[in-house]
């Protein structure tokens, strides 16, 4: 994978580790993943044409799953607050990062953002709520050291990832000259 490509899935799944963190949900690891060892995912059609003008890895209708947040218990019970934030933290940060296009952000995460518009629906309001929230200063200070250091280390450890986000969100400001 590029390193454009590689840096884009950095910050997506840090968004969701963050966001996490921030609802108090313990997961095991965050990854990019090696898209050799990984199953291809199903996504419509739409998606996938417009994912290959991209130069997305697709088969057919299919792509790779190329990171993820490995949660602890597969039925977390959380509040719907806490769900929305965790799901639309990953394609909201990467739409901050790279500054795409809504619809680009949207074709990369299709399938997390269809289970909240099924579960929650009223997406605008939900993308905008998250944006405003993983765009202040501390929660995305956190969340660029996690995909920094994702970007280096390719998999990083629950109790590794909270120090790393607690290092930058508590980390003091510079004082002003």
């Amino acid at each position: 994978m590029g390193k454009r490509c590689n840096e884009r899935i950095a910050y997506h799944e840090a968004g969701h580790a963050v966001a996490s963190c921030l609802c108090g949900v313990v997961f095991r690891w965050v990854e990019i993943c090696d898209p050799s060892r990984l199953p291809y995912s199903k996504v419509p059609h739409f998606v996938a044409q417009e994912l290959k003008r991209h130069d997305y890895n697709i088969k057919g209708d299919k792509i790779k799953i190329l990171g993820r947040v490995k949660a602890l218990r597969r039925k977390q019970r959380f509040s719907d607050s806490d769900d929305i934030l965790i799901w639309y933290s990953g394609p909201v940060c990467e739409n901050i990062r790279f500054r795409d296009s809504l619809l680009m952000s949207y074709l990369n995460s299709f399938h997390e953002l269809c289970y909240v518009e099924e579960s929650y629906g009223n997406s605008d309001y939900h993308w905008k709520w998250v944006k405003k929230v993983m765009k202040q200063p501390k929660i995305w200070k956190a969340v660029e050291a996690l995909a920094k250091e994702l970007l280096i280390r390719k998999k990083i450890l629950y109790a590794e990832a909270t120090k790393i986000i607690d290092a930058a969100f508590f980390s003091p400001e510079p004082c002003p000259e």
